[in-house]
């Protein structure tokens, strides 16, 4: 059995920790969040979040949904975020399906939620309008 290890704290010049490719340690967030927002003003319409990155993976943390004076009153929206190999795309796995009404918001906070390695994360939905922000970063990909 080999035991190599180094956990620093930052009273040094050299603060370390860290293990991850899954191993996780780490003790905080692996970055910081950055926020992907499209106004989604037509009906069925593909909207696009994020890329595939070459090695990596996307973590979304959070997720900000509002409809405007748009939706349609008796049946509000339906947003349906999800995977997709081609940034046209059609689903490969529907990650949330959010049901706003007129002037109504979801707010998924403090997700942790990562996405199938050369994937888009898209979003579209049923009605108009809504304002919708996804919040993650990218980590190298698992092994």
């Amino acid at each position: 059995m080999s035991i190599n290890g180094i956990v620093m704290d930052g009273t040094g010049t050299k603060s370390k920790a860290k293990v991850t490719n899954r191993g996780q340690l780490v003790v905080a967030p692996l970055s910081f969040s950055e926020p992907y927002f499209n106004a989604m003003t037509v009906d069925d319409q593909v909207y696009n979040f994020t890329t595939p990155k070459t090695g990596r993976q996307f973590v979304i943390t959070d997720v900000i949904a509002a409809g405007d004076k748009n939706v349609t009153a008796s049946t509000g929206v339906e947003i349906v975020i999800y995977e997709s190999t081609t940034s046209e795309g059609v689903s490969s796995k529907d990650l949330f399906i959010l049901n706003i009404n007129r002037l109504g918001a979801a707010n998924l906070i403090g997700l942790n939620l990562i996405t199938t390695i050369g994937t888009y994360l898209n979003a579209t939905m049923d009605d108009n309008n809504v304002n919708l922000t996804i919040l993650g970063y990218y980590v190298e990909a698992g092994a």
